[in-house]
């Protein structure tokens, strides 16, 4: 069999990877599989392209490319910073590794335990001793059942 002039000799011919506009996504956060979406593509298919175009692994593209999409979100928020005393408060609390702590001190004495209370003994009450003689005229249990 001939081979197809995209060198895949079976199968369906090779997806361009527009560099741009996968750059483009990477730098405004897109998941792999927002962008895979965009291109009409399975993940695994984006992640094979981006391989054979930029020569190495989706994540490690990734991950040099969204660098831009930092910067620019950096000079944004420094921007309103400019204007919004929330966004200031974000940006210093998040890059300047301010914090809103407060700190409450509580000054309680301790508590002393006092066991002043006398125990008092408790003897078990006297157990009062019956009669073993019958009464008169009653008959014993045993005799009545004879």
């Amino acid at each position: 069999m001939a081979r197809k002039p995209t060198g895949n000799p079976n199968g369906r011919p090779l997806t361009p990877l527009d560099k741009r506009q996968f750059e483009a996504l990477c730098a405004i956060f897109c998941t792999r599989e927002e962008i895979a979406a965009v291109f009409g593509v399975h993940p695994d298919t984006l992640s094979n392209m981006v391989a054979r175009e930029y020569g190495a692994t989706f994540s490690e593209i990734y991950q040099q490319k969204r660098e831009g999409g930092k910067a620019s979100l950096r000079r944004t928020l420094m921007k309103q910073a400019e204007k919004s005393a929330a966004v200031a408060i974000f940006i210093a609390k998040n890059h300047l590794g301010m914090r809103d702590e407060q700190t409450v001190e509580h000054k309680v004495d301790p508590i002393r335990i006092v066991n002043d209370i006398p125990l008092i003994a408790q003897e078990p009450p006297e157990e009062e001793a019956e009669d073993e003689t019958p009464e008169e005229g009653a008959e014993s249990a045993t005799e009545g059942q004879i």
